[in-house]
């Protein structure tokens, strides 16, 4: 989510649209791959409530 905040907040100042995301989840030994999927429907959460800022909502 600090890469999304990240480019949410630069593209403005970059006068540039935000762009689609597209992210993907790999199943490595070093991912908890069940902490990933848990925390999305937070991640979900902010993205809706940040959108409503930006003009989307």
């Amino acid at each position: 989510s600090n890469i999304v905040d990240t480019i949410h907040n630069l593209c403005p100042d970059l006068d540039r649209p935000v762009p689609e995301l597209r992210v993907s989840l790999n199943d490595l030994p070093s991912n908890d791959f069940n902490y990933i999927c848990a925390s999305l429907p937070e991640f979900y959460d902010r993205v809706n409530n940040n959108k409503e800022g930006l003009g989307f909502g």
